[in-house]
């Protein structure tokens, strides 16, 4: 995970960036959902697998540090500071993974990675401020070696 995300300094307002860093925030594979889920679950798994549990905290520290990075970029382009998508849908907890099994688990945050991934690569190729897009193509970097570790800790 990047020790620094590129800071985007050139904003503009621009009400489509900020609708789209809303999505990517507060979707169901956005990056809140990851946050929480991985902190939960950093909780959930500390005493029976520390590796795992040891893993989901960073992912949980890292999407915070996103989460906090984006969400006042989002605000900076004209965005509402409220926890809804473009669509009009409020964030809720519904979208958390909540699974016990490990297996079940691992599979389920490669899936919600992958969506994320998704997302941002789409974000990249919608928004036009580039410095923005760099920030974005470094959480996609981020997002990709997450994907990776997920993947070997399947095969643990």
């Amino acid at each position: 995970m990047s020790e620094r995300y590129p800071i985007v300094t050139d904003i503009a307002s621009s009400q489509n960036t900020a609708n789209i860093l809303k999505n990517l925030l507060f979707s169901q594979c956005g990056v809140l959902t990851g946050h929480l889920t991985y902190m939960y679950q950093s909780w959930m798994w500390g005493p029976n697998d520390v590796v795992l549990s040891d893993y989901f905290g960073k992912l949980a520290e890292n999407d915070g540090e996103v989460l906090n990075a984006l969400g006042n970029i989002a605000v900076a382009f004209s965005g509402d500071p409220n926890f809804m998508t473009v669509s009009g849908r409020n964030w809720d907890s519904s979208s958390l993974i909540k699974q016990t099994d490990r297996e079940k688990l691992l599979q389920e945050s490669v899936k919600m990675e992958k969506g994320a991934l998704q997302d941002f690569e789409n974000a990249i190729l919608s928004v036009e401020n580039e410095s923005l897009k760099r920030l974005l193509s470094s959480i996609v970097e981020d997002k990709e070696k997450i994907i990776a570790d997920l993947t070997n800790l399947q095969e643990i």
